[in-house]
């Protein structure tokens, strides 16, 4: 049976599934008339997910949400993804604990390597968001996508760092994560939670969920160590 390790800081062997982004979870507007509510009222809609952003500190956009004012494209997708374009880049924001001793919350952009907001440069290569949010308003299809490709918010690690390291925590053992997971993943569950309740605000109707990871979760968010989940709230 696998044994979790207890190290000095687990983030440094956070790792990337090294695959597609897994979407974690869908939301989507499934009639003519809720995409026109949505459409109709994006300015709020972009205004209240930019605030819910920064409320729980997960996906926060690039742009100021004063932006949001100028709002006229006919393209929500766009206007969406403008919203995280950084001189062309896509970048989003969440604030981690990284440092299981440290009370101070990092603006992280990428999970692997770790890649601080303030040190992000036109040679950084960012794949492994911690969070990443998408609206898609393309063909018939309106919805909001939620994804991330990484195990930082899991209880236990078990990846390729985790398994190059067996003289330090012997064959098969994964990595104790809790410390920082109980700091990071409580407040991703709510901005889940918040989020969907935000898209069924405006006029959403039905959520897909995936679990492609295998991990203890559900469509609310993650599960830590145990059978409920953890709010940061």
């Amino acid at each position: 049976m696998n044994k979790a390790v207890k190290v000095e800081n687990s983030s440094i062997h956070w790792k990337s599934n090294e695959a597609e982004l897994y979407v974690y979870l869908t939301i989507r507007w499934d009639s003519d008339h809720n995409k026109s509510y949505l459409r109709q009222n994006a300015k709020e809609f972009l205004r209240k997910y930019c605030s819910l952003t920064h409320k729980w500190g997960m996906a926060k956009p690039v742009v100021p949400i004063s932006d949001i004012d100028n709002y006229e494209s006919d393209s929500l997708t766009k206007w969406f993804f403008n919203l995280y374009n950084l001189d062309g880049k896509f970048v989003s924001i969440s604030e981690l604990y990284i440092q299981p001793e440290s009370e101070m919350r990092m603006d992280v952009v990428n999970i692997d390597p770790i890649i601080l907001f303030s040190d992000v440069s036109e040679y950084h290569s960012m794949s492994s968001f911690p969070v990443r949010v998408e609206l898609l308003d393309r063909f018939d299809e309106l919805y909001v996508q939620l994804y991330f490709d990484h195990d930082a918010f899991l209880a236990e690690i078990d990846n390729s760092k985790t398994k190059a390291i067996v003289d330090i925590l012997g064959a098969d053992n994964w990595v104790d994560n809790m410390s920082l997971a109980l700091k990071n993943t409580p407040r991703l569950n709510s901005f889940i939670r918040d989020l969907k309740e935000l898209c069924f605000e405006f006029k959403a109707n039905e959520v897909d969920f995936e679990n492609e990871l295998d991990v203890a979760c559900t469509e609310d968010g993650i599960l830590l160590n145990t059978n409920d989940i953890q709010y940061g709230d």
